[in-house]
């Protein structure tokens, strides 16, 4: 259907509009009702290897999620919060996020690039495994579909 390296144009091309879709929702939206639960989780089993706030999803995606904001300063974590005791993970995740200070928009900001990265990793792994599996115009659907679905 297309050369190697019309293919390997578009690819990139496709990624490059989601990835400028993808940054312009990473800065304008606001945070969701869950992420500050899913940053919380990761950011605490990151912080002390306690998987205690996971109890409903396992922790690898909120791990991702939590990974970048091992660089940002100036944010705090307190295990002695009264909700991390009683595994009250939406007590700790408000404290987090809106009462200790912590800098909201960079952390959902650095919380949400894995998220892109990962959708982009599993959009090329579709369209490699369409093409194998079912030929080229199935890994184009099964790429577009992922991407911008």
């Amino acid at each position: 259907m297309f050369s190697p390296l019309t293919k390997k144009l578009l690819l990139a091309l496709a990624i490059c509009l989601f990835w400028g879709l993808a940054l312009n929702s990473l800065t304008d939206d606001s945070p969701t009702m869950d992420e500050q639960n899913h940053l919380v989780r990761g950011y605490s089993f990151l912080q002390t290897g306690d998987p205690r706030l996971s109890i409903e999803h396992t922790p690898l995606v909120n791990l991702l999620s939590a990974l970048p904001l091992k660089i940002v300063d100036g944010i705090l974590f307190s295990p002695e919060h009264a909700g991390w005791q009683n595994r009250e993970w939406y007590s700790v995740a408000n404290s987090f996020f809106w009462q200790d200070g912590n800098p909201v928009l960079l952390m959902v900001f650095m919380g949400r690039l894995p998220i892109v990265f990962l959708t982009i990793f599993l959009a090329l792994t579709g369209f490699y495994a369409g093409n194998r599996f079912w030929r080229q115009p199935a890994g184009w659907i099964v790429f577009i579909g992922l991407l911008f679905d």
